[in-house]
C-alpha cells in the first residue's frame, strides 16, 4: 500500500513495496532548488534564445544587422559545442571511478563525431548567410 509522502517503488523479496525517501539531507525546498537551476543553470540558453529570436525577427525584416547577428550567434554556437563536450570529458575523467583506455578512446571519438555533427551544418549555414543570394536581398 502507498504511504503518504515522497517515495519510490522498490522490490524486496518478491514483493513490490513503497519506500519513503529521506529528504532530511536537503536543506533547501524543492522550489528553491528548481529556481536556482532555472536562473543559474539555464540562463545561458535563455540569453542565446532571445538573441536568436531578435536576429530572426530582424532577418524577416531584411535588416543588415540581422546577418551580422546571425553570423555571430552561429560562430558562438560553433565555439560552444566543442567546449561543452571537452568540459564534459574533463568532468568524467575527474570522477573518482576507474576508467579504461577504451573509455578514453570512445569519449575522444564521441567528441570528434558530435562536434562534426553539430558544427558542420552550422558552418555551412554561416557560409550560406554570406552568399550573394542572401546579401543581395538584405537592405545594406
Amino acid at each position: 500500500m502507498r504511504q503518504a509522502g515522497h517515495g519510490r517503488l522498490c522490490r524486496e523479496g518478491g514483493k513490490i513495496q513503497w519506500s519513503t525517501i529521506d529528504w532530511s539531507c536537503y536543506t533547501d525546498s524543492k522550489s528553491r532548488r528548481y529556481l536556482r537551476w532555472l536562473v543559474f543553470g539555464s540562463s545561458k540558453y535563455y540569453l542565446y534564445g532571445v538573441a536568436l529570436l531578435a536576429a530572426g525577427v530582424l532577418f524577416l525584416r531584411r535588416s543588415a544587422l540581422s546577418l551580422k547577428m546571425l553570423s555571430q550567434l552561429l560562430w558562438a554556437a560553433i565555439f560552444f559545442v566543442p567546449v561543452y563536450f571537452v568540459t564534459g570529458f574533463v568532468a568524467w575523467v575527474m570522477q573518482p571511478i576507474p576508467h579504461s583506455i577504451s573509455g578514453y578512446f570512445i569519449e575522444v571519438v564521441n567528441i570528434a563525431l558530435m562536434t562534426a555533427l553539430w558544427c558542420i551544418p552550422l558552418f555551412l549555414l554561416v557560409r550560406f548567410l554570406a552568399d550573394r543570394r542572401i546579401t543581395s536581398v538584405v537592405k545594406l
